[in-house]
C-alpha cells in the first residue's frame, strides 16, 4: 500500500520532504529542513507498507528485508504455491459448506420474499464470518 505526500519520515528517522511540489509550507518549515544535514529533498515523498510498518519509499533501509523476502520466496516457489492452493481449496470449500446452509433457510411466502426467522440457536450454527 502507498501514500503520497510533501514530507515524511521513514521509519528508521530519515526526514523525507519535497521542495518541488508547491506545497503549502508552514513558515519556516522547508527552510528548516533545508538547512537539515539530515533531511532529504527528493521529487515526491512516497510511503510503502512493508512487514507492518511504514517507510519513506525512497529510502534504502527496507531495501535489504526486501531482497532477503524475494529470495525466500523465489526459493520456496512450489512449496508456497502449493500451501496457497491447498488454502484457496478448503476456502471454496468452506464457502460451499455456507452456501448450502444458506440454501437451507426456507422462505414462508416467496410473493413478498419474506425469509423465516431464525432462532439465535440456528444462527449461531450457521456461523456466516
Amino acid at each position: 500500500m502507498h501514500s503520497t505526500g510533501y514530507r515524511d519520515q521513514c521509519n528508521c528517522g530519515i526526514q523525507y520532504y519535497d521542495s518541488h511540489g508547491g506545497w503549502d509550507w508552514s513558515e519556516g518549515e522547508l527552510e528548516a529542513l533545508q538547512a537539515s544535514e539530515t533531511a532529504k529533498d527528493i521529487d515526491g515523498v512516497s510511503r510503502i507498507h512493508f512487514e507492518g510498518r511504514e517507510y519513506v519509499e525512497a529510502c534504502d533501509c527496507w531495501h535489504k528485508r526486501a531482497l532477503a523476502i524475494i529470495g525466500f520466496i523465489e526459493t520456496h516457489a512450489s512449496i508456497i504455491a502449493c500451501y496457497l492452493e491447498s488454502e484457496r481449496k478448503a476456502s471454496i470449500a468452506a464457502l460451499e459448506e455456507r452456501l448450502e446452509k444458506l440454501e437451507s433457510w426456507s422462505i414462508e411466502d416467496p410473493e413478498n420474499v419474506q425469509i423465516e426467522l431464525l432462532s439465535s440457536e440456528k444462527l449461531r450454527e450457521i456461523d456466516l464470518e
